[in-house]
């Protein structure tokens, strides 16, 4: 049953059906100023309520949708539920497949986060290792695959590329879904290294 989960994520990830791709940030509208908008286990108004929103809560993350595209998927908490899309905007310049310029990366085994910040200072941490900083390139996205998109740094102890594709990920310590995944190369004093890892939007 997760497995066929996942499948159906990745094609409302990637439906062309479904218009402008997922995941996408999002505003809460039209809900009145003391009331909130229920984030529900399952889409269906029906469903246990999980978590809320407030009525004028902005950049909600919206990995998907369901069958209908009446429902939105979002996190609640350490866990994925969903939102009525009824009261959701999404935000404007994000049509075309392009992505905000500021994501939030992480991985495990080992552990790090990078905070990408096109044309700012991005940080690499890495537990148990020293941070590493970058000037980045805002991301290009790739000419014969809209769904993937790439940034270059450069640091003092050399290059990084950060490649990031719209496809469902797990951090492999929760229940969260994330709609996209990533790969970072950097060069440190030892070398050459790889990570891969999930991003969110910011």
């Amino acid at each position: 049953m997760r497995a066929l989960r996942a499948w159906s994520l990745c094609l409302l990830l990637a439906s062309p059906a479904l218009g402008d791709p997922f995941p996408a940030l999002y505003d809460v509208t039209g809900v009145a100023s003391n009331d909130v908008l229920n984030i529900r286990a399952e889409p269906s108004a029906r469903s246990p309520v999980l978590d809320h929103f407030a009525p004028f809560e902005r950049d909600v993350e919206v990995i998907g949708t369901d069958s209908s595209g009446k429902w939105a998927r979002v996190a609640a908490g350490e866990q994925m539920g969903w939102s009525s899309l009824r009261f959701l905007a999404r935000q404007a310049g994000q049509d075309g497949g392009f992505l905000p310029e500021q994501l939030f990366c992480h991985g495990t085994e080992p552990f790090w986060n990078l905070d990408f910040q096109a044309d700012h200072t991005t940080v690499l941490d890495r537990l148990g290792s020293d941070s590493l900083s970058y000037e980045m390139s805002p991301l290009a996205m790739a000419a014969n695959a809209p769904n993937t998109h790439g940034a270059l740094g450069h640091g003092a102890l050399g290059a990084m590329t950060l490649s990031v594709t719209r496809q469902s990920c797990n951090d492999g310590m929760s229940d969260l879904v994330f709609g996209l995944s990533a790969t970072v190369i950097y060069e440190d004093t030892f070398g050459a290294d790889v990570l891969s890892g999930c991003c969110s939007l910011r």
